[in-house]
């Protein structure tokens, strides 16, 4: 098994998209020679944001040393639009949402953002527990339900493992 197909990663890191991965160096191996070939230097990309965004500029959020939620949250509004909200203003956020196009890349895809808002429509909280009550047998607990209902894993380890993961 191949280094891309172990690791937790099976999405870009940025995006969150199911892609065929490059391997992006958080520290340019340009700059950086000697962490070129470090474990702890690479994360999977998708070739858009590796190489057509990023390039040689230096990662401004590190993977393995920050969790990119503490970051940003996204919210969707009637329309399909989706609003970024920084939790935590600064440079980097600032430098890290400007890099990689992130409110251009999560607009382009607002059709799943309208899916999903519909679906939040259709399933309110309350019918969610009226359907799982009713169909126990099948699920593990109301948590698989709404993985099954809104196509996504809402664990915190498994949120990498899902495209458009951050949408949902």
């Amino acid at each position: 098994m191949s280094l891309l197909q172990q690791t937790v990663y099976h999405t870009c890191f940025n995006f969150k998209w199911m892609m065929r991965a490059d391997l992006d160096h958080i520290l340019p191996q340009k700059n950086y020679p000697y962490f070129s070939m470090s474990l702890y230097n690479i994360v999977p990309s998708c070739q858009q944001c590796n190489q057509s965004l990023k390039g040689d500029k230096e990662s401004v959020i590190n993977p393995y040393e920050e969790n990119i939620n503490s970051y940003f949250e996204f919210k969707i509004d009637e329309s399909g639009e989706v609003k970024t909200k920084i939790l935590d203003v600064n440079e980097k956020t600032q430098k890290y949402l400007e890099m990689f196009k992130i409110q251009l890349l999560y607009n382009y895809h607002k059709n799943q953002g309208i899916e999903l808002a519909k679906k939040r429509i259709a399933y309110p909280e309350p019918y969610i527990m009226e359907l799982y009550i009713r169909n126990k047998d099948y699920f593990k607990n109301e948590t698989t339900l709404r993985e099954v209902i809104f196509g996504f894993f809402t664990e915190e380890q498994k949120i990498n493992q899902e495209a458009f993961s951050k949408f949902r």
